[in-house]
């Protein structure tokens, strides 16, 4: 699986000599936050930023926030102080610690759910909530580090080389590599890659030419269509409606006569 992948990864990076290991920021899916990866980043001072399952679905536009009040994801986590808050305000403090295959499980809970007004809704079948935390301390420190509005920023970074990768897995098919040497496995990458950038780079033509068509042919506004129709015109009558229009007076009648004395002069003096 990916998500074991992580530390493999980082031990390639630290061979590369042309990456520089104290500069480098390395952004990673919140699938490989696992305990023995970060454990392992933070052992090894690799400065790494991966967010933890509530943090990376924040930004989607449904998450368990807003299914439930009272789903896990609610309750927030007080590294600190080592307890967790529910929407409530009730702190639910540490109790104890578990590990099973590798896997460190610490269990907090509070007993006394029972006069709380929305005991119903959030633990209807019994009189405490537990909630259950699989983070070690590596992890919960990377917890209040991807909070910080500056380190966010610096994982918004991922996006732009993300959807390459998406591409080539899921459009192009190609999940592995065919050649028997890295180097030319490194000239079939840079094919991929060619073949990607020339699709943005058409595809950012068309988008222009697009626009500028648009902007061409532009239709023109009620008063302007009014304007050129009857703008080399000699005839009294479409001059008259034409200067009722500008003007927002009533249109006039079809034909002036002389039974009309009011309108008559009314429109021959917009003539004039």
């Amino acid at each position: 699986m990916d998500r074991t992948q992580l530390i493999p990864q980082l031990e390639n990076i630290s061979q590369i000599p042309d990456i520089n290991i104290e500069k480098a920021k390395i952004l990673a899916d919140n699938a490989y936050n696992t305990q023995d990866g970060v454990e392992y980043a933070y052992q090894n001072e690799f400065d790494l930023y991966t967010p933890n399952r509530v943090q990376a679905s924040e930004n989607k536009k449904k998450t368990k926030k807003d299914e439930n009040k009272f789903s896990k994801a609610n309750f927030n986590f007080d590294p600190e102080n080592n307890l967790y808050i529910c929407p409530n305000k009730h702190k639910l403090p540490y109790k104890n610690t578990y590990s099973k295959n590798n896997t460190i499980k610490k269990v907090y809970y509070i007993n006394n759910c029972r006069k709380c007004p929305d005991k119903n809704k959030c633990t209807p079948n019994s009189n405490y909530r537990i909630i259950s935390h699989y983070q070690n301390k590596y992890q919960d420190l990377m917890t209040v580090k991807m909070e910080t509005p500056e380190n966010k920023e610096i994982y918004k970074k991922r996006n732009n080389t993300e959807p390459p990768f998406a591409y080539t897995k899921n459009t192009l098919k190609r999940t592995t590599l065919n050649q028997k040497t890295p180097e030319r496995n490194q000239t079939e990458l840079n094919l991929i890659a060619t073949s990607k950038n020339i699709k943005r780079t058409h595809n950012h033509q068309l988008k222009k030419e697009n626009i500028q068509k648009e902007n061409k042919i532009k239709p023109l506004k009620k008063k302007q269509y009014h304007k050129n129709k009857f703008k080399n015109t000699n005839n009294p009558q479409q001059k008259i409606k034409l200067n009722a229009h500008i003007h927002h007076l009533p249109s006039p009648p079809k034909k002036i006569t002389s039974h009309s004395p009011h309108h008559k002069k009314k429109y021959s003096q917009l003539i004039s």
